[in-house]
């Protein structure tokens, strides 16, 4: 058994590996085929200038007209609440790196006690493409106390440190007519990756490119699909430490996506078909087929951004893998067991459904998501289970969550003071996996946390969570002590 585990792993990340330089070789293709037939040039490496290249050409007669390169915003244009898109062309996904965020104070940015790692050395860019190199690293200690009756349902959980996630990615465009961005993200562990993916893996592998402003941007690859406000945000950069809705969603899937921001950026949608049996080593009958959809609104929005209310809707159409089922998650923690669990079970489809709001007044913020899953099985009495959650936030120091319109949800706080910004927590969860002949169990969870954003990039955060488990006729009592240290460049 251990053995097709591990081959199975395998496989996937050879099969990942194989995707991903297909998608290169997709993308390269064009720009090679355009230099061989059109241009002919020999490259150095010079004095580095805001990020750019001193390029030699060889006879200019032969040389074709080149694409304007895209000018990066100044420190003085950019706003510090709203996200900054590198052009007009370029796609819009949620699934970019926020890297834009963090750089958005530029030279105005405060000499941070913990100091930012600058930019620049990180990233390359010329008249063709431009690259860039990111990394994630975040640590976990985990503490746990439990009851007699806790011990009984989930077994003794081990207090220890973790390494939650070693992220390491590369970003950037081919500069067509119509920039062609990617995104490749690699991670051991990692805060999208489930454990039965094993240690190391490629968590993101994708394209994207704007068809036209009216119709979106069309993304295909390895990514997120358009369901709930915890699967589609930033995950390290939620006021929480760990998602509570992981029973009713993947964090990743293999598919094609279209997505768009409407009528001025008060409105987004975005539809999605997805089918990893590429790379689970499946047959396409075996691996279910998903659809999701995504439409959010924000109909309160201030000049400034510190104030605004996002409402969104989505749903999720998800066929079942080999005609079976399974339902299982953890108390926002990553290194307890199952605390709700329904077990492998025979099953058709799911259909869910999901409500979601944000509002935002200074540096105050209430967001709370509500899931519903309607599962077709022939014989368990077609069960249903739901979740939901309730988070309050107060940035003591005064700064908010800039919201980004472009996406449908808010980014990481940008701290504008020397010792940076202070943030408390609290959350309210709950999750119910009980329904039809299946019993796998309901927690309802508290977070009390207290997060230190001490640049744009460096963030230490400290929790306390209690936890009561309803499974197998007990009631369990879980205390969970988390502190993080989080870097993200």
């Amino acid at each position: 058994m251990r053995r097709t585990v591990l081959h199975r792993r395998y496989s996937k990340t050879v099969t990942d590996s194989a995707w991903i330089v297909g998608l290169i070789l997709l993308l390269a293709a064009p720009a090679v085929l355009d230099a061989q037939n059109s241009y002919d040039l020999t490259w150095r490496r010079a004095k580095r200038t805001d990020g750019e290249f001193t390029i030699s050409r060889v006879d200019d007669s032969r040389i074709l007209p080149l694409p304007t390169p895209t000018p990066r915003p100044s420190s003085e244009n950019a706003s510090d609440d709203t996200q900054d898109v590198p052009d007009e062309d370029a796609p819009v996904t949620p699934d970019l790196h926020d890297a834009a965020t963090v750089r958005k104070l530029g030279e105005g940015a405060p000499e941070y006690f913990i100091p930012d790692v600058p930019h620049g050395w990180n990233d390359w860019e010329n008249e063709w493409f431009s690259i860039a190199v990111g990394f994630a690293p975040i640590f976990d200690a985990t503490a746990f106390t439990q009851d007699a009756q806790s011990l009984t349902q989930v077994g003794r959980q081990d207090s220890r440190w973790d390494i939650r996630s070693g992220r390491f990615n590369l970003h950037g465009a081919l500069k067509f007519k119509r920039p062609v961005h990617y995104f490749i993200g690699a991670e051991y562990k990692g805060l999208d990756r489930s454990p039965e993916d094993g240690p190391f893996g490629f968590t993101d592998w994708w394209i994207s490119i704007l068809i036209s402003k009216r119709i979106g941007t069309l993304t295909l690859g390895k990514q997120k699909e358009s369901f709930t406000y915890e699967l589609v945000g930033d995950s390290a950069n939620f006021p929480f430490l760990e998602r509570v809705l992981t029973p009713f969603f993947v964090t990743r899937n293999v598919g094609v996506k279209l997505s768009n921001p409407i009528f001025h950026d008060k409105m987004t949608w975005a539809v999605g078909w997805f089918n990893d049996w590429l790379v689970e080593d499946e047959t396409f009958g075996e691996s279910g087929n998903s659809v999701s959809a995504r439409l959010t609104g924000v109909p309160i929005f201030s000049k400034d951004g510190s104030r605004y209310l996002h409402v969104a809707g989505s749903y999720r159409y998800s066929g079942a893998q080999n005609q079976t089922m399974r339902f299982r998650g953890r108390p926002e923690s990553n290194t307890a067991s199952n605390f709700v669990d329904t077990g492998e079970f025979p099953a058709r489809y799911q259909n869910e459904v999901a409500f979601e709001a944000l509002a935002n007044r200074d540096g105050f913020s209430v967001l709370s998501e509500y899931v519903r899953t309607f599962v077709d099985t022939p014989g368990t009495g077609d069960p249903s289970f739901d979740g939901f959650y309730v988070t309050g936030s107060w940035v003591i120091t005064g700064e908010h969550r800039p919201y980004d319109r472009k996406v449908g949800y808010a980014r990481r706080i940008i701290p504008k003071k020397r010792y940076g910004a202070f943030e408390v927590v609290a959350r309210y969860g709950y999750v119910n996996l009980n329904g039809g002949a299946l019993h796998g169990g309901a927690y309802n969870k508290l977070f009390f946390g207290l997060n230190w954003w001490a640049s744009r990039q460096w963030r230490i955060s400290t929790s306390y969570g209690p936890t009561w488990l309803d499974r197998d006729g007990l009631n369990g009592f879980t205390q969970i002590f988390t502190t993080r240290f989080q870097w993200v460049f």
